[in-house]
């Protein structure tokens, strides 16, 4: 019996090797890209404002910012935002008042998921991204 491998054994054996790295590697890539294909990087919120008194104040000009763009709405309105893994800051004012808040970005469950099948890479994907991360659908300035 030979105990040689002939060129025909070697050219299998890579072959199986790279389609098994192939394979690994969409995988991973599915994987990672969970929270970007179920929850998208984009979120629509609904922005108000209100008085001291917690009354409705309508046609406020807000200015919403964060590390992934800008949006302006005038209240009350919707825009479609971008998420990310930082803080949504809202700025407003009308004719004679004024005000601003941060609204913290949470993660989403789908997180958890990337974290424990993607690892750091999925994670790192949900963080640059955006896409694993949330702010409130309503969010509320008092003016002053």
């Amino acid at each position: 019996m030979n105990n040689y491998l002939t060129k025909s054994d070697i050219k299998k054996f890579i072959q199986q090797k790279l389609l098994k790295k192939i394979l690994i590697f969409q995988i991973l890539i599915l994987v990672t890209n969970c929270a970007s294909i179920i929850s998208g990087k984009n979120q629509s919120v609904t922005v108000s404002t209100t008085t001291q008194n917690n009354t409705a104040l309508n046609n406020s000009d807000c200015k919403l910012i964060n590390s992934k763009g800008e949006w302006i709405t005038s209240t009350p309105g919707s825009v479609f935002i971008r998420k990310s893994y930082g803080d949504m800051s809202i700025n407003c004012q009308n004719a004679s008042l004024k005000g601003s808040q941060i609204f913290k970005s949470k993660h989403e469950g789908i997180v958890w998921g990337n974290i424990i099948f993607g690892g750091l890479i999925g994670w790192s994907v949900d963080v640059v991204t955006g896409a694993g991360f949330s702010y409130p659908q309503s969010m509320n300035v008092e003016m002053k």
